[in-house]
């Protein structure tokens, strides 16, 4: 996701992963809720073509690049380039596309954890949103991107290459608990064993795959992915050159026992405030978002502050204390240590 501040001057409560995927998830449906009524195979002339492309992944990722010249010259593209790109979704995406095929390429979206992989969707110029009456977004997929989807998942060689896929998402998510950052490369490397290197050649969709699942970061001249929770990812710069190669096979029991070790403080914590958090405001997630703020070793104030600003009364000496006792037993990431005074 986008960093939509400066770090050095937001308030602790901006900085948190709930509040930033919130930010995220309400650019994503403002975009929606702007875009023409424009779509490839039936929904666009050769005049439409700028505007579109300035609204793909194309477009973003190559602006200087010359444009399709005819509709059916970037239908065609978006055709040939399926089979490689149906391998390189995230697991949202995924899902989306099962709901499109169930449904014969229209779906009414459900709720906003589905906005980004719509927002994708758009992007790749495979489907487009429509704004129904009552506010809801009607998202539709032409009949030749939903047939040729259909058809390039619904078979034995697809389902066995992509079994071990929640394994390595499930490890990818652990890694980043554990290290807070991963590099691009080394995350490609262990997808492109599930399936081959013909699938993790192409940067391009590999990176909008990763940027589906973590944010994405260039740093010292390496792409890395990084933990949503993270508003700055500089100081890890210094832990690039001895980054462990073989992350992948090494075992990460020992930094998911030190995190699990914290549940009961996080229960006890969760439970005080369970009937004084704000309506909009879940007590499991705000704890989580303290926990993940004391990974990065915020001051004791920061967490307080963002503790109240989620609160509709003012914390009692009973939440005070869990926040002390949270504070002091979430294990700090290495490298944030000495960046912030505890």
């Amino acid at each position: 996701m986008l960093k939509i501040f400066n770090h050095e001057y937001a308030p602790w409560y901006e900085r948190t992963m709930s509040f930033m995927q919130n930010a995220e998830l309400e650019r994503a449906e403002n975009f929606l809720r702007t875009l023409q009524p424009l779509h490839l195979f039936g929904g666009c002339r050769v005049g439409d073509l700028p505007t579109m492309w300035q609204m793909s992944y194309d477009g973003a990722e190559h602006p200087h690049a010359d444009l399709p010249e005819d509709v059916s010259e970037w239908e065609a593209r978006i055709l040939q380039r399926l089979p490689l790109e149906v391998h390189l979704l995230s697991s949202p995406e995924y899902m989306l596309i099962q709901r499109l095929i169930t449904q014969k390429g229209k779906i009414l979206l459900l709720n906003r954890g589905e906005l980004l992989p719509c927002v994708s969707f758009i992007r790749r110029m495979w489907a487009y949103p429509v704004m129904q009456s009552n506010g809801s977004i009607l998202l539709i997929m032409p009949d030749e991107i939903l047939f040729t989807l259909y058809e390039l998942t619904n078979t034995p060689e697809f389902l066995q290459q992509t079994r071990h896929y929640p394994e390595y998402w499930n490890k990818t998510e652990l890694i980043l608990l554990a290290q807070g950052i991963l590099p691009m490369d080394l995350a490609l490397e262990a997808y492109e064993k599930l399936l081959g290197k013909s699938f993790s050649c192409n940067y391009d969709l590999c990176m909008r795959m990763f940027s589906g699942f973590a944010d994405c970061a260039y740093l010292n001249g390496q792409s890395v992915l990084v933990h949503s929770c993270i508003y700055d990812a500089a100081p890890f710069v210094s832990t690039l050159q001895t980054y462990p190669q073989g992350i992948y096979t090494m075992d990460l029991d020992k930094d998911l026992e030190q995190w699990n070790a914290c549940e009961d403080v996080f229960l006890i914590l969760s439970g005080l405030i369970r009937h004084a958090v704000r309506n909009d405001v879940l007590p499991d997630e705000l704890v989580g978002d303290l926990a993940l703020l004391a990974r990065q070793n915020a001051p004791f104030d920061g967490l307080l502050d963002t503790l109240k600003y989620n609160l509709v009364v003012q914390p009692t000496q009973e939440m005070i204390d869990a926040l002390h006792l949270l504070k002091s037993h979430v294990p700090v990431w290495p490298v944030f240590r000495s960046e912030v005074n505890s």
